[in-house]
């Protein structure tokens, strides 16, 4: 779309498609404070081109920054999937943050703010019930998540804390919210027995699938509370897997975290849009999987 403004003020399409393409190649090198730089000169002349705002929110570091480039994204492209997704995944992540600093107030008002923009966002909802301020509140939300997805286990075992306590204030949590069932994709015997050990030992159930094949009747016979997930599988990327995951129904609010083999700014961009919350890169640690799971998952019996 061209702009009605002349263009000695806001410099030619030509002009402005040169230094976007700059940028983009700034990305691909690895140079993201040049990228940044150009970027804003495009959003600058053409502050009409929602894709140089998506960039921008994707390199910026500020939390709010990001989400005011994004913002502006969405205004100019709202029927846009991957800019609506990258809003959605960049507020459910700062309301997140907020909580597990302690900021309860602004986590509810961030949470909220998705739970408005994606009724259907389970993870919000459950983070939702983290920081709700009365037993009452945390059961109407975990009531949403189990009408929205009934066999998230997560929930039930919440349910089940949450209406005991109701009836016996001040009861801790019980042994049903013990578990966690996370499920590990990867065509490497060696990196699933990895996760399986590195979380087992802390709470966690972990089933694994070599394939997305194997991984797609894994999720039909119980849907998963997260998902290790390698971008690289013998029958279907990763990232084409975790497209299909989030459009499903039943799997739609499963966090996804990748697995990695490079610590690529453009993988991540291409994980962000096709649904996934975070990656790990390999080779990793035992910690770097327990941090990936206890960032995106809400912490039992909150």
């Amino acid at each position: 779309m061209e702009p009605s403004a002349g263009k000695a003020d806001r410099g030619t399409a030509e002009d402005v498609q040169t230094t976007f393409r700059l940028a983009v190649g700034a990305v691909n090198a690895g140079d993201h404070q040049r990228a940044r730089a150009l970027f804003a000169r495009v959003t600058e002349a053409r502050p009409e081109i929602a894709t140089a705002w998506l960039w921008r929110a994707h390199l910026e570091r500020g939390v709010q920054a990001k989400i005011d480039f994004l913002r502006r994204a969405h205004q100019l492209a709202p029927d846009d999937a991957r800019t609506t997704r990258a809003l959605h995944r960049t507020l459910l992540q700062a309301g997140i943050d907020r909580a597990k600093a302690g900021d309860k107030e602004a986590a509810r008002r961030l949470l909220r703010e998705v739970t408005e923009l994606e009724p259907a966002n389970e993870i919000a909802w459950l983070w939702r019930v983290s920081v709700a301020e009365s037993r009452e509140d945390k059961l109407r939300m975990v009531d949403r998540v189990l009408t929205l997805n009934p066999q998230n286990g997560h929930a039930l075992a919440w349910r089940g804390q949450l209406v005991q306590d109701l009836h016996r204030p001040g009861a801790g949590e019980t042994a049903a919210a013990g578990e966690v069932n996370v499920l590990v994709v990867d065509d490497s015997i060696t990196v699933r027995v990895l996760v399986r050990r590195s979380l087992e030992p802390h709470g966690y159930r972990v089933r694994m699938a070599a394939s997305a094949a194997e991984a797609l009747e894994e999720v039909e016979r119980q849907v998963p509370g997260l998902i290790f997930l390698d971008v690289e599988l013998p029958d279907m990327s990763g990232y084409a897997l975790c497209k299909r995951l989030h459009g499903r129904p039943r799997t739609r609010g499963v966090p996804v975290i990748l697995l990695a083999s490079k610590d690529g700014v453009v993988d991540r961009f291409r994980g962000r849009m096709a649904g996934a919350l975070g990656a790990v890169t390999k080779p990793f640690e035992s910690e770097d999987l327990l941090s990936a799971a206890a960032r995106y998952l809400p912490p039992r019996g909150a």
